[in-house]
């Protein structure tokens, strides 16, 4: 087999990943949207369109096909890891947000 194959092959399985990740924080977003609808009460949004949004971000910049170690190449890097790391942070946030004004009782 060639490298270039597995390394493509690489690229596009761990696009998949971080893609089921934005499907399940545009799920997380539909039950943020019900909790306030159904009971009036103040739920996270934000964070889950912000996540979603930086993980395109991150698939869009790993599908990206730059000469290595060039200065472009750096750049790119550099907004991947930003991308992966900011949607993981905002994706945290907008979970344990969410979690705590669903369990909060509600009057």
């Amino acid at each position: 087999m060639d490298a270039v194959f597995f390394t493509i092959l690489n690229k596009i399985l761990c696009a998949g990943y971080v893609f089921s990740m934005v499907c399940m924080n545009c799920i997380l977003y539909l039950f943020s949207s019900f909790y306030r609808k159904k009971f009036s009460q103040s739920s996270p949004r934000a964070g889950f369109i912000i996540a979603a949004l930086l993980a395109l971000g991150y698939i869009f910049f790993q599908m990206v096909t730059v000469e290595p170690h060039s200065t472009v190449w750096m750049y790119v890097r550099v907004l991947r890891t930003v991308c992966l790391a900011g949607s993981a942070i905002a994706s945290i946030w907008g979970c344990t947000y969410l979690f705590y004004t669903m369990k909060r009782t509600r009057k």
